[in-house]
């Protein structure tokens, strides 16, 4: 059993002690109530009581994602190309082998997308169905780090620590996207908290089962988007290896043994795909799936590169608001203390920290890598606040047992609708009204839609056809001669670069300064005239044929 964590009101310097101790005291409750004069609880639960509320916790966050998932369009670049890729693949019968207006898109592999056409399959190709899969895989991430942390922490700090990871920021703004991300960290944090569960558990007792369902949860995420779900459960074991005393943990063998063996298990899952795909494909997918891991290491990957202390404001900022108790959180960590719990928190903090390390040191940078960060981050931050000090008048536990009850749901409501309200005040992407104004315009026969100079994917899930990407003005005067009516988006300072007289401006965003044009037709060439004189025009040098 924990012990209470002491001096919990000198925690974060500059915010008000009563703030602190209440914020404290309100998760440390969630499952159970407190009568008037009953003891303070301990950080164990029932095993049942604190199943039920982890699942609780993860159900709600789930049931609370669903309401406003479609609202909003999709957000270009990142959030159009996977549902739109999705899409294309399976209205050309070859879901498994992804293309993006008609183009192979080899560079992620296919989870995501078969998600997303699975769910496009049984409601429909739109935003809810798009966004669909990211709120479940949050929802499970929820579900399995409660679980985990409750095994080893006991029940409460399970609750607690569920809890937090779903109100903190970035978790509720990525489990609305359409997007691999929340996969990879379902698999990634999954695979961390199983081979965490492995390492803290008494010699002669470690559970076989925890490697090999590591394994399969890295299989998850290398299918979702790559190998970097293998490399961060290594270092995090590594990491402990070097930190935790040798009294009571693993060797390096019996370690090196059970990531192996997840490992190996791991690339059982991914291999088929990958070993398919280079029979159909060969050097050409070959070079792209190994070209796809030099953004590790290589700085020439496109409009990634950044500062090695990218992170750091982003993390702040994505795991709100949690992030203010962090530091008194990994201050109580203790090295030597010999608990399961204990030992399960301090692996948390080094699977949290070896992974900032290792996309730190990247040559790619985005700010969605940081989600994998908050989970191991939540068990950190769960299994500090769960304890509950001794000693509090029979009042103060009723209040603060009410206050609970009330608060944790309104966390949850405030970050669904809030970040519904904030989406809407910034940048609506104007693509889905755009994509509706050429489908009034174009007629009974499908026009040929493209982009000049922009990245913008949902126009072909909206659009339900290729709608392609023309890079620079040669290949745009052969679009715009083409047959027919033609549409073009481009920005407001390429303006210059197009033919006069054919385009009529159809819709104009102020935000991005994008524009939706309509081009007809090229006119033909008059006939010549007999004797070689143009129809209204002079006559040739020399007064014409005599």
């Amino acid at each position: 059993m924990d012990s209470p964590r002491p001096r919990l009101a000198s925690a974060v310097p500059g915010v008000p002690v009563v703030f602190v101790r209440f914020v404290s005291f309100v998760p440390s409750v969630v499952g159970r109530g407190l009568p008037a004069g009953a003891a303070p609880y301990t950080p164990a639960m029932s095993d049942d009581r604190g199943r039920r509320g982890i699942l609780l916790v993860a159900a709600t966050t789930l049931l609370l994602a669903l309401p406003f998932l479609g609202t909003l369009p999709l957000f270009d670049p990142d959030e159009g190309y996977y549902p739109a890729c999705a899409a294309e693949s399976l209205r050309h019968g070859h879901p498994l082998d992804p293309t993006l207006n008609g183009e192979p898109r080899w560079n992620k592999p296919p989870l995501s997308y078969a998600l997303m056409q699975g769910a496009f399959f049984v409601l429909g190709t739109n935003e809810f169905a798009a966004r669909l899969p990211s709120v479940v895989a949050g929802a499970a991430l929820v579900a399995i780090l409660g679980l985990a942390t409750a095994r080893a922490a006991g029940g409460r700090a399970g609750i607690v620590a569920a809890a937090v990871l779903a109100s903190s920021l970035g978790f509720q703004v990525m489990t609305r996207a359409a997007h691999p991300e929340m996969a990879l960290v379902l698999g990634t944090a999954a695979a961390q908290a199983l081979l965490a569960l492995w390492f803290v558990a008494p010699a002669g007792e470690r559970p076989g089962w925890a490697w090999w369902a590591a394994g399969l949860a890295m299989g998850f995420g290398f299918l979702a988007k790559g190998p970097s779900t293998l490399a961060m459960p290594a270092l995090m074991l590594a990491a402990g290896m070097l930190v935790v005393p040798r009294e009571g943990r693993p060797s390096w063998g019996e370690a090196g043994r059970a990531f192996g063996g997840a490992a190996a298990l791991a690339l059982a899952v991914a291999a088929p795909w990958f070993l398919w795909m280079g029979a159909k494909h060969g050097d050409a997918f070959w070079r792209v799936a190994f070209g796809q891991m030099e953004h590790l290491t290589e700085e020439r990957h496109e409009g990634f590169r950044e500062s090695p202390l990218f992170f750091v404001p982003v993390l702040a900022g994505a795991f709100l608001p949690w992030v203010l108790f962090l530091p008194s959180a990994l201050r109580g960590l203790r090295r030597s203390d010999p608990s399961p719990g204990a030992r399960f928190t301090l692996l948390m903090a080094l699977a949290a920290g070896t992974s900032f390390l290792f996309w730190s040191l990247s040559a790619s940078k985005n700010p969605h890598y940081a989600l994998v960060f908050l989970p191991p981050l939540a068990a950190v931050v769960g299994a500090w606040i769960a304890p509950a000090p001794a000693g509090e008048p029979a009042w103060f536990r009723r209040a603060r047992f009410l206050a609970a009850t009330a608060l944790a749901p309104a966390l949850l409501v405030a970050a669904a609708v809030g970040l519904r309200s904030v989406a809407e005040s910034l940048v609506v992407p104007p693509h889905r009204e755009m994509a509706r104004r050429i489908l009034r315009t174009e007629g009974r026969e499908r026009a040929p839609v493209a982009v000049y100079r922009l990245r913008l994917p949902s126009l072909s899930f909206y659009l339900d056809r290729e709608v392609p990407r023309v890079p620079e003005p040669g290949a745009l005067r052969e679009f715009l001669d083409g047959p027919g009516v033609r549409f073009l988006v481009t920005r407001s300072r390429d303006w210059m670069a197009l033919p006069e007289g054919r385009a009529s401006d159809l819709a104009f965003d102020d935000s991005s300064g994008n524009r939706l044009l309509r081009f007809e037709p090229a006119p033909s060439p008059p006939p010549p005239a007999r004797g070689g004189v143009p129809p209204g025009g002079a006559p040739p040098p020399g007064g014409g044929p005599r």
